[in-house]
């Protein structure tokens, strides 16, 4: 076996090793948006509200440091009857957590990088006819944001949230804009089992 398959063998495991030593567990997250930017403006989202549900597994290195990977749902909806805009984003991501105190208690920063996949999708409707748009991109996300756990278990949390959405307009006809980004600004109420 050559030395750099060996290594590549080899270094998920050392890679692994301080996961060994770590405390794991289970979480649930649920989430109120507001839409920002371009995503927000009155042609789109218009401001209105989303929700959200994640699921998390926090990962407690101890002396406050942490990782945690997480599974989040995000929805928006603004209109009915013949004009509809809605937005809904899955989204894969990795955050890194430093509390204040030494200890999984108190005032946290955290920041994350990850994948989501987002479908928009817009409908109006002029008399008899009804026209639509439907756009779903996967890219790149990250987070930055301050929470504070109350106790082991229950935490309160702001972010901001930035989705890179690529050459998309969001509106009816379908035109591009390079800079399209769905960004948000997200508060969580979290518990951990």
């Amino acid at each position: 076996m050559s030395p750099s398959t060996r290594m590549l063998l080899i270094a998920p495991l050392l890679a692994a090793a301080p996961l060994a030593a770590a405390e794991a567990g289970f979480g649930a997250q649920l989430h109120l948006a507001k839409p920002l930017g371009t995503f927000s403006d009155a042609r789109h989202l218009d401001n209105t509200l989303g929700w959200g549900l994640g699921l998390m597994v926090p990962v407690d290195f101890g002396a406050g440091q942490g990782l945690r990977p997480k599974l989040d749902y995000l929805s928006f909806r603004r209109g009915a009857g013949d004009q509809r805009y809605k937005a809904d984003a899955l989204l894969l991501m990795a955050d890194y957590t430093c509390f204040v105190a030494d200890e999984a208690e108190g005032g946290y920063v955290f920041a994350g990088l990850g994948l989501h996949s987002t479908r928009l999708d817009a409908t109006r409707g002029i008399g008899p006819l009804v026209t639509g748009a439907r756009h779903t991109h996967t890219g790149f996300a990250f987070n930055v944001g301050l929470g504070y756990a109350f106790t082991r278990n229950f935490t309160f949390e702001v972010k901001y949230l930035g989705m890179d959405m690529g050459r998309l307009a969001y509106t009816l006809p379908a035109t591009t804009d390079p800079s399209f980004m769905a960004n948000a600004i997200v508060g969580s109420l979290g518990y951990k089992f």
